[in-house]
């Protein structure tokens, strides 16, 4: 396998991955978090706002593309501070291997390099949140040592 590098978005590739980010994130909130559609696009909105404003990395957001052998395999959006009360956490906000390129072992790759890129930062920890039912990404992180810290639930009535 070709190794994977991250180098940071140019602004072709953040304006392009601005509109594909919120569109994806309303259907993950009203696939896995069962959130009505139209709330659903008010809170990605406002979220796509807070850190991304004006379509821009906001401060302490970065953007990459993965590579390898010169192929885009993936991307990676980490903030320098975290949603979470843990102070020195980074936060894995987005992190995707392109259809064509998964099963490959660059999800693992991606991973690891956004701890290194937390490091770097002069983080202590790395978080992020995995909607339920997507159980590939579940045991994928649990098997580089992440562990759950909250978990939410919801049933219909």
């Amino acid at each position: 396998m070709t190794t994977l590098t991250l180098r940071p978005m140019n602004p072709d590739e953040v304006a392009t991955f601005v509109a594909q980010q919120e569109h994806g994130y309303v259907q993950q909130m009203v696939e896995f978090a069962g959130l009505p559609e139209d709330d659903a696009v008010a809170k990605a909105r406002a979220d796509m706002e807070r850190y991304l404003p004006e379509g821009r990395p906001g401060e302490g957001q970065h953007l990459f593309v993965a590579e390898a052998g010169g192929d885009v395999v993936g991307h990676l959006w980490l903030a320098k501070q975290s949603p979470s009360p843990r102070a020195g956490e980074a936060w894995i906000y987005d992190i995707e291997v392109l259809a064509a390129h998964r099963g490959k072992g660059y999800g693992r790759d991606l991973t690891l390099a956004a701890c290194e890129e937390a490091k770097r930062l002069g983080c202590r920890s790395l978080g992020l949140n995995v909607f339920g039912g997507n159980d590939v990404a579940i045991r994928l992180y649990q098997s580089l040592g992440f562990r759950t810290t909250n978990l939410q639930m919801s049933k219909a009535l």
